[in-house]
């Protein structure tokens, strides 16, 4: 995980450095558009304004062209490792829900079979069968996005974007699932406690 986030992120970097040079590149030409605007129209200053905005222009346009370019090429030299480690993330993320959900089901029988009446049991339940879909759903977003990346599309960097953002939205409801999960386990595991002490 901390090696999909590197890289990640040093492609989200390159990304917005790009465009952060871009931002100050149109604050200029903005401010130079109204410093023309008060030149009368035929003069020799104006003349130079709009030179000057149409270079400013032109440059921004390169300079988003080369920002563009930089992240394919980095995403290109990066796809391998970057597939790999999507690859194994959704995996990791597949099996954990696994895991969780056979637990789950375990419980259920545990708690059925022995017939429990277990403390906040109608409250607990339908939080963890929501957060087992929430989970569910998160994993599916994963696997969507993390198959999309393609390092020859011109929006690399905001699919690189949504990858991490997937990514961490997938993991955040795993850990709530498994959260909610436990705290059901915590009150069948304090009725059993109880119904023991009783014998």
């Amino acid at each position: 995980m901390k090696k999909l986030r590197l890289a990640l992120c040093i492609l989200l970097s390159a990304a917005l450095l790009g465009s952060s040079t871009y931002g100050l590149g149109t604050a200029y030409a903005v401010s130079e558009e109204q410093t023309a605007q008060t030149a009368p129209e035929g003069s020799a200053e104006h003349q130079e304004k709009e030179t000057e905005d149409k270079t400013v222009k032109r440059d921004q346009a390169r300079a988003d062209v080369r920002r563009r370019e930089r992240v394919r090429t980095l995403c290109v030299n990066h796809q391998k490792t970057l597939e790999n480690k999507l690859k194994a993330f959704t995996g990791s993320a597949d099996k954990s829900y696994e895991r969780l959900t056979e637990i789950f089901d375990k419980v259920l029988v545990l708690k059925e079979k022995n017939s429990m009446h277990v403390e906040d049991y109608e409250t607990l339940l339908p939080g963890v069968v929501a957060n087992q879909a929430k989970a569910k759903e998160a994993i599916a977003d994963l696997h969507a996005v993390a198959n999309d990346i393609d390092c020859s599309h011109p929006e690399t960097s905001v699919q690189l974007s949504q990858a991490k953002e997937a990514a961490a939205r997938a993991r955040d409801a795993l850990k709530t699932y498994k959260s909610s999960l436990k705290t059901l386990i915590g009150a069948i595991h304090n009725t059993l406690e109880k119904n023991m002490g009783t014998h």
